[in-house]
């Protein structure tokens, strides 16, 4: 068996497909198997992956999403290292070459990359989704405030998915943000800080069930012990009041039943803190308290610019377009302005459609107006981009 399975799970990419295979057949690490997974296609994707069954090994299953896919993949395969791929994304020529030198390097479990942007035809787009930086060794730290692992940028050995388990199947969203947590608590975690994959975007990726995210988010970092998450974000923050923000809002995304003791303690501390204002004004919507949230954020544009520059670390200033959208529609409906842009950033819903979609539902017309005078489609898909990554 070769020294790395990559493992491409495939649904109606028959556009696509072929560039990312070729994309492999370049590695300049060729030790490698690929490992296709057709999830039930209704397009060419089969055809086109039969066309190169001399070069890689395809499994064929019912559509059950990209965890099933992936783990089928897993299943039938035994290398040491396991590399993750996704059919319409492509890989640098030496991705895997110096993801296993990294990893053998410094004794590493699971090395990720940054990732850049193409869209349909492989042009180039603005933002790169990278680790957040000042972070040293934090690497599961930084995970629990925000996913910064891309998947097609993974390369892991096998070890740790038989001691941690793979992906979990019962996940329609956020499955390879709760392995990447069971995986960072117990393993080392490592990054390289260059792009070692594009990642394109396109009309077939952009479509994102933000509730479902959000519930399912919630389950995986439930998952994760609290006592070691506060651990965690003491190493992270040396600041104390941005270790009690991430501290609160990692309570209220995983739904702990400590978050409201927490955050009003968090609160008589840094009684001025805009991000723990916000904590409490999205818990207030989701228990229908708006009207005091709409009664207490006030200025919510302003707030929510600032927030977003705190938050979205390099890059923020990045988001002014989602920034002038909340501004503009702000005085409409403040609530649903924050918990869009919130998504935006701590969801890693930074696609146009789905951040477009969530600020309409709630600030009306006027917020796509402002998105798209904002510079055109594009240029807000970049800007967002610096902030969060696609599902």
């Amino acid at each position: 068996m070769p020294r790395i399975s990559v493992v491409l799970p495939v649904y109606n990419h028959a556009a696509y497909v072929e560039q990312t295979l070729h994309s492999l057949f370049a590695q300049d690490y060729r030790d490698i198997h690929i490992v296709a997974v057709d999830d039930g296609s209704t397009d060419d994707s089969v055809e086109i992956l039969n066309r190169y069954s001399s070069r890689i090994q395809i499994l064929k299953i019912g559509h059950q999403g990209p965890a099933a896919a992936r783990n089928r993949a897993l299943a039938a395969s035994d290398s040491e290292f396991v590399a993750f791929m996704d059919a319409d994304d492509l890989s640098a020529p030496d991705r895997l070459r110096v993801q296993v030198e990294r990893l053998e390097r410094e004794g590493l479990d699971l090395v990720a990359s940054a990732l850049s942007f193409i869209d349909s035809s492989g042009r180039p787009l603005e933002g790169e989704w990278r680790c957040p930086p000042g972070i040293g060794a934090n690497y599961w730290p930084a995970l629990l405030d925000r996913n910064w692992i891309g998947t097609p940028s993974v390369l892991l050995r096998r070890r740790a998915l038989e001691s941690c388990g793979v992906f979990d199947e019962r996940f329609t969203h956020a499955e390879d943000y709760d392995l990447w947590l069971r995986i960072g608590g117990s393993h080392r975690l490592g990054y390289i800080d260059r792009p070692l994959i594009q990642c394109r975007r396109h009309a077939g990726n952009t479509s994102i069930d933000i509730a479902s995210h959000q519930r399912f988010e919630s389950l995986a970092l439930g998952k994760v012990d609290v006592g070691a998450a506060r651990g965690a974000f003491a190493r992270l923050y040396e600041d104390p009041e941005r270790r009690d923000e991430a501290w609160v809002w990692f309570l209220l995304r995983s739904g702990s039943p400590d978050f409201e003791e927490e955050l009003g303690l968090a609160l008589q501390r840094h009684p001025t803190s805009h991000s723990l204002h916000f904590a409490r004004g999205v818990a207030q919507h989701d228990c229908g308290e708006e009207g005091v949230l709409l009664d207490e954020r006030g200025h919510a544009g302003n707030r929510a610019v600032d927030l977003l520059g705190r938050r979205a670390g390099p890059g923020g200033d990045g988001l002014q377009a989602f920034g002038g959208a909340a501004e503009h529609a702000a005085q409409e409906r403040p609530v649903k302005v924050f918990l869009a842009l919130e998504v935006v950033v701590d969801h890693r819903l930074v696609d146009l459609g789905a951040a477009g979609d969530a600020i309409d539902a709630g600030a009306g017309e006027a917020a796509r107006r402002e998105l798209e005078g904002g510079g055109g489609e594009d240029e807000v898909r970049g800007d967002a981009r610096r902030a969060g990554h696609r599902n």
